[in-house]
């Protein structure tokens, strides 16, 4: 099989067995490796982890369950 017939495999696993004795098929995996991993941090990245989705002080100083005073009612 050539480099692109082992890249079209469907079962990663067949393409890591095969590798052991076929050239080609140990190319293809390398390759299918490094687009797993980089396909991972792309995906890590794009998830952000570790920042909230919103900001933890978007609502500081106000009282849970009461909405805000309008301007008008306002203590300076």
């Amino acid at each position: 099989m050539q480099f692109d017939d082992w890249k079209r495999v469907a079962n990663p696993w067949r393409v890591v067995e095969a590798a052991k004795s076929d050239e080609r098929a140990r190319d293809a995996a390398v390759s299918r490796i490094i687009d797993t991993m980089l396909e991972l941090q792309l995906d890590y990245r794009h998830e952000n982890p570790g920042y909230q989705p919103f900001s933890v002080t978007a609502l500081a100083g106000e009282v849970p369950g009461r909405a805000a005073l309008p301007p008008s009612k306002r203590v300076a």
